[in-house]
């Protein structure tokens, strides 16, 4: 899956060793769509972390649990908990599908 870069809106987003190590430590994969994700980490026991996004919306309600910023190269942001553990998704909002590109894990609460 192809996915814009912020610095060259034609070239393809690379990934590095590391990023993809965090992704797929959660069972995830970097570039695939927000659904299929979302779906993953629901059916693995994770529930949106309501009050993260609560505290995190700007003006625009959250669609489908993502705070989306906007412009040319915006960028949707999610949380996720599950045993007082948070993973944070990054996820491009301009490109087709809402492809993760970004996960950080966080400590627990």
């Amino acid at each position: 899956m192809k996915v814009r870069s912020s610095s060259d809106r034609y070239s393809c987003m690379k990934f590095t060793a590391e990023e993809l190590k965090k992704a797929s430590a959660h069972g995830l994969r970097l570039g695939a769509p927000y659904a299929q994700v979302k779906q993953h980490l629901v059916r693995n026991g994770w529930l949106l972390d309501r009050k993260w996004i609560r505290e995190n919306l700007m003006t625009e309600p959250a669609r489908d649990g993502l705070v989306c910023g906007s412009g040319m190269d915006a960028a949707c942001t999610t949380a996720f908990i599950k045993n007082r553990k948070t993973i944070s998704l990054e996820l491009s909002g301009m490109n087709e599908g809402i492809p993760l590109v970004s996960v950080e894990t966080e400590p627990p609460r």
